[in-house]
């Protein structure tokens, strides 16, 4: 037998505790919990996870179903491919720049800032690229920082040009072009008041999370061997 094959088990104490602790630490759904268990060795289904947290008490129902955007998703084939660039208005009224590989949604590079300016994504592009290459291009949204209103040749676009990266926007009205980012950014709103740090929840997101778009293993896993 294939020491690399999950194990089929009974569900005992061990396993519970593990499923609370996961549930309890970072608060994941029933499916994430198992794509993370299943990649450490055990199959076990999602809806008995479900059970299991209910019986705990650590069940808290959405109050509406989650939006979704439909089935339709790109995706490019190689890391560095493309990465896409988003601000955020944080809770503490930060905003945060953040860059991400399209295909395994890997955190590049983020950091919280007072001022969403184009000069500011500047700066934080070129600690990534030293540290992870160039990507191909760089996808954003049509905010100002990016592309002026006016149509004109965005600092933005010259820096992209200068560093041999070509720069494209997403069309107006389409949600699903930038959505990686805005995943990301859906997670950031929701867990990331589990750390203290930015840079901690970056490190999450990155080396611990499973993430359901490849196979539920973490960003860092396929991102860095490729």
């Amino acid at each position: 037998k294939s020491k690399d094959r999950p194990k089929t088990i009974i569900i005992d104490d061990y396993l519970q505790k593990k499923v609370i602790k996961l549930r309890e630490r970072y608060e994941w759904g029933p499916k994430k919990i198992a794509g993370c268990l299943k990649h450490k060795g055990y199959l076990i289904d999602h809806n008995q996870i479900y059970i299991i947290i209910c019986e705990a008490g650590l069940n808290r129902p959405i109050a509406s179903p989650r939006k979704t955007w439909g089935p339709k998703r790109f995706q490019r084939e190689h890391c560095n491919s493309l990465w896409q660039a988003d601000f955020k208005l944080c809770n503490d009224d930060f905003w945060m720049i953040s860059y991400l590989d399209d295909r395994y949604r890997f955190i590049t590079g983020s950091v919280k800032i007072w001022s969403p300016t184009g000069e500011n994504a500047m700066l934080l592009l070129d600690r990534p690229v030293k540290r992870y290459g160039f990507p191909k291009q760089i996808l954003t949204d049509q905010g100002t920082q990016f592309k002026p209103a006016r149509g004109e040749i965005s600092a933005f676009d010259i820096h992209c040009s200068e560093l041999g990266i070509e720069h494209i926007t997403a069309s107006v009205r389409r949600p699903t072009t930038c959505g990686k980012i805005e995943a990301f950014h859906k997670a950031y709103e929701v867990e990331s008041h589990l750390f203290k740090e930015h840079w901690s929840f970056i490190r999450y997101y990155n080396y611990t999370r499973p993430h359901e778009g490849i196979g539920y293993l973490t960003p860092a896993e396929i991102y860095l061997k490729e």
